[in-house]
């Protein structure tokens, strides 16, 4: 059986494919005090939503630069 089609992790819509290389993800990485950290992953995202998460980061990132 082939997968053609995925939703989004983040907003739901579909993804439509004939390879599964086309489909990607998002994780995002938090790094704590002393080499903690916390992941967040969305195995499936459209492109819509890697942009603006992305987009949306880079922004945060900064903002919060010392």
């Amino acid at each position: 059986m082939k997968i053609i089609s995925y939703s989004c992790d983040v907003c739901g819509r579909e993804i439509t494919t004939n390879l599964i290389d086309d489909v990607k993800g998002i994780n995002v990485r938090i790094e704590l005090d002393h080499g903690k950290y916390e992941s967040v992953v969305f195995q499936h995202a459209c492109s819509i939503c890697q942009t603006s998460i992305a987009k949306t980061l880079r922004e945060w990132v900064e903002q919060h630069k010392k």
